[in-house]
């Protein structure tokens, strides 16, 4: 039963080869498409994951423009948290890392 499947598969395809293609090349980009989603997604969820209130959990990123490119940096300056405990209502604490201090 697949042989004749197959079969008629492939008379197909030999017939009309513009419409295939147009078939096969919106699957491939339909298929990529979903799974670039599934990776963003992924990644954008696997974070603080093992937190008890992560929804209430906010991290700051600023942006450096320097020689014509932009940067994403994680790292805040000292002075950072008592300005936005001072600036931004409703937050319950406000921690700087100290990794490397």
């Amino acid at each position: 039963m697949i042989k004749n499947y197959l079969k008629s598969a492939w008379r197909t395809i030999g017939k009309h080869k513009i419409l295939s293609f147009i078939n096969v090349l919106g699957l491939s980009i339909g298929i990529s498409a979903s799974l670039v989603l599934y990776l963003i997604v992924s990644y954008d969820l696997s974070f603080d994951k093992f937190e008890k209130d992560k929804d209430r959990i906010y991290r700051v990123v600023w942006t450096i423009a320097a020689a014509g490119e932009k940067y994403d940096v994680t790292g805040i300056s000292y002075p950072m948290p008592p300005a936005v405990e001072k600036e931004i209502t409703g937050l319950d604490a406000v921690v700087l890392n100290r990794l490397f201090v």
